[in-house]
């Protein structure tokens, strides 16, 4: 889930995300050498 402030935890790692997904579920894929982020549509 995304904190008030518009931020994930991954891995240890804080990541920002827009503002419109604050406050939401995500989705986080974690490859080799990226993270992706994905808006829960549901």
């Amino acid at each position: 889930m995304i904190s008030r402030e518009g931020m994930v935890i991954v891995g240890g790692n804080t990541y920002s995300v827009p503002d419109a997904t604050q406050r939401r579920f995500v989705e986080v894929h974690t490859l080799a050498n990226e993270i992706r982020i994905f808006e829960d549509a549901g």
